[in-house]
């Protein structure tokens, strides 16, 4: 199923899901108002109210019936809408530290923490979604993990201590390729929903509860203020009465969920399993972690109080059995893997030694395509010291950098294909598109492969770096220096005027060494950022943001790499710290667009060629696949700034819409029979922009 079903079609399987919920929860409500009314019926036939002087008289009286019905529903409607509500401002870091996770921060993590911060940005990297947070559930003993989040981009990946303590690397990377499978099957997106929907069934015992308890407290005020004590006495225990019967209709209610949970999450289970599979090519690895999971001294419960609501999210089964298990049998995942299993689980399992770990993540791994050469032809990097910047001895802290030693930020650009672009050459630009389209969302171990030699690569310098505020905030300014001198200087005059002194020095320094910098390393580098940008509270990158648009507007522009970096982070951080919302998606014409594809095709033409028939020749080629024609705009018009608003109102469109711009810049980009770093980066942006994530080219 994984391998025949793509991203567009798990994006409509998504949306049929969520309309099976919806559809559950509606019976599930109807279901749980009859019951409430038929217990009020009942207490209203014993008092005699209204002349209904037995039971199936009550019960068929419409107006009871009616007013049964608004209040369950707004009382249960109410509190499934608040429920969601609160998960969408809480997010998955709300989620996570409900659960009792703590946020992983690599300058304090232990071994393990940094073996799985190692893993985790490696699968997003090779995925194309941004490098989520990363949470340990440090009072866990036993082997978990869920993911959590609304987006693709804005998810957060979680870990039990068990899983860090017991699992080797091979077996935690199987783990995390599973959530990131239900990250990019939308499957978060869905779980949050569901919490949210079931809670509302669930509240029924909550306010069974409550009538429960201030029955007594009823009677004793009624005591105390009349002294009528049988009169009391009726009251309360009808209050108590009444309570109980919303309790066990509460319960029934729980009983709903569970299924509900069942039959929306069981089949999804299934699909990340094999989804982690094709991606690590490795099934021995998560059929292990499964193995180890049914080991008795170990298994997959939850202690934290929230993880029941919750269940349906977690890797393993958090507690629950039998029939109505939100996850499938253990065995059966197991052996869906493994066929060889047996049934036979480990009788024990003990905890891997401190120096496994340091071994197993500063083990060479095996790189694979153009990921053998990475490593040689970035060693140089690795000999870059902390204090050193090349060329720029004895420059005073304040002055921009002589040209001298200015980085060719436009060389990773070059029309020419570089040494490992995805060879394409043969193949017509429809089958290429075709196959583009097929590895949004589904990312394999060559990718994979490929983001663990770039990261191996990258020295630990820019990693430290990027892993903490300072050096994170200066990195992408020092990307977003323009290699025209003149704009550079109007930029650097600008940043000294605004920025802290702090911020100066470390931007002044890492300016310098961005010379060093290959352009197939810059947005790995920047995507190492995202977290820590997403960290540094709202006030912070509200005064980051301002200072990097003052940079663009002094500059008059911006260079080719800063655009990226400020396409790859910015979008998600506005969104995250409140900034600016989430697009809706409008149904639009293709014609009413015409505007900013035209823009944003003429962009993706100038990408990949410097001969002007070649670019015409691939613009018309991207037009044609959705019927427009439109004429090339001059390369004075593709501003940095149009290419951005282009991008913001095509990311409003419906997901068919979606789907149709990207099949046509993939045909754009394959005119010519290769794609260059500049296209490939820039397809990437693009389609990080319309949630569609693109996995690296390796």
């Amino acid at each position: 199923m994984a391998a025949t079903m793509n991203f567009f079609e798990h994006q409509k399987q998504a949306k049929s899901r969520t309309a099976l919920l919806v559809a559950l929860y509606i019976v599930a409500m109807i279901a749980t108002i009859f019951a409430v009314h038929s217990v009020v019926a009942g207490f209203a036939a014993g008092a005699g109210g209204e002349g209904m002087s037995d039971y199936r008289e009550a019960w068929l009286n419409p107006q009871l019936l009616l007013i049964d019905s608004l209040v369950l529903f707004l009382v249960i409607g109410g509190v499934s809408i608040g429920k969601i509500f609160q998960l969408k401002q809480g997010g998955g870091d709300g989620v996570a530290l409900s659960l009792g996770g703590t946020r992983i921060n690599k300058g304090n993590a232990d071994f393990a923490e940094r073996r799985l911060m190692n893993i985790v940005e490696e699968m997003a990297i090779a995925s194309g979604v941004r490098i989520p947070n990363v949470y340990v559930l440090r009072e866990e003993p036993s082997i978990n993990a869920f993911a959590a989040g609304f987006t693709p981009n804005s998810s957060v990946v979680a870990v039990t201590r068990g899983a860090l303590d017991y699992l080797n690397r091979e077996e935690l990377q199987g783990v995390i390729a599973h959530e990131f499978s239900h990250i990019l099957h939308q499957d978060t997106a869905l779980n949050l929903k569901l919490i949210g929907f079931l809670f509302g069934l669930e509240f029924m015992v909550l306010i069974g509860l409550f009538f429960f308890r201030i029955g007594p407290a009823f009677l004793n005020g009624e005591r105390r203020s009349s002294g009528k004590e049988n009169s009391g006495a009726s009251v309360g225990l009808a209050l108590m009465a009444f309570g109980v019967a919303l309790m066990l209709i509460g319960l029934i209610g729980q009983l709903f969920s569970n299924i509900i949970r069942m039959a929306i999450s069981r089949q999804r289970e299934f699909l990340a399993d094999a989804s982690a599979v094709q991606f690590t090519r490795n099934p021995m690895g998560i059929a292990s972690a499964l193995k180890k999971i049914g080991c008795p001294n170990i298994g997959s419960k939850i202690h934290n109080s929230g993880s029941a609501e919750a269940s349906h999210m977690f890797f393993g089964s958090v507690g629950f059995s039998g029939l109505f298990n939100s996850h499938p049998d253990l065995s059966e995942r197991i052996r869906r893997i493994d066929p060889s299993f047996d049934g036979t689980f480990p009788k024990e399992v003990t905890k891997l030694d401190p120096m496994t770990l340091q071994n197993e993540d500063t083990t060479p791994k095996k790189p694979a395509t153009f990921a053998d050469r990475l490593p040689e032809q970035l060693k140089h990097l690795h000999d870059i010291s902390a204090g050193h910047v090349p060329g720029a001895a004895g420059t005073a802290a304040g002055t921009i950098l002589a040209g001298s030693v200015l980085p060719d930020m436009a060389a990773g650009f070059s029309a020419a294909p570089p040494s490992g672009a995805p060879a394409i050459e043969g193949a017509s630009p429809e089958a290429v598109a075709e196959s583009l389209l097929g590895e949004i969302g589904q990312p394999e171990v060559k990718s994979l492969r490929y983001a663990e030699a770039l990261l191996e690569a990258i020295p630990g310098y820019w990693r430290s770096c990027a892993a903490e505020p300072l050096g994170a905030e200066a990195i992408v300014c020092a990307l977003f220096l323009s290699e025209d001198d003149q704009r550079r200087q109007k930029q650097w005059d600008y940043f000294i005027a605004h920025a802290p002194t702090a911020l100066q020095a470390k931007t002044h320094q890492l300016y310098g060494l961005t010379a060093q910098i290959p352009s197939t390393m810059v947005i790995p580098i920047v995507e190492l950022t995202y977290p820590t940008l997403k960290s540094i509270g709202r006030r912070e990158y509200l005064s980051f943001r301002q200072l990097a648009d003052g940079m663009i507007r002094a500059g008059g522009g911006i260079n080719p790499f800063g655009f990226m970096v400020y396409a790859a982070l910015v979008r998600d951080l506005d969104h995250a710290f409140g900034v600016s919302r989430r697009n809706h998606r409008y149904s639009h014409m293709v014609h009413a667009l015409r505007e900013p594809f035209v823009t944003l095709m003429s962009h993706f033409a100038y990408a990949g060629s410097d001969d002007i028939d070649e670019v015409r020749r691939a613009f018309s080629l991207g037009c044609s696949a959705i019927g427009i024609k439109a004429d090339l705009l001059s390369a004075e018009a593709c501003t940095h700034a149009n290419l951005m608003k282009s991008i913001q109102i095509l990311d409003e469109t419906t997901d068919e819409l979606r789907q149709r711009f990207l099949n046509a810049f993939f045909r754009c980009i394959a005119a010519d029979g290769y794609i260059t770093e500049r296209e490939g980066e820039l397809i990437r942006i693009v389609s990080a922009y319309f949630e569609c994530p693109m996995p690296s080219f390796g």
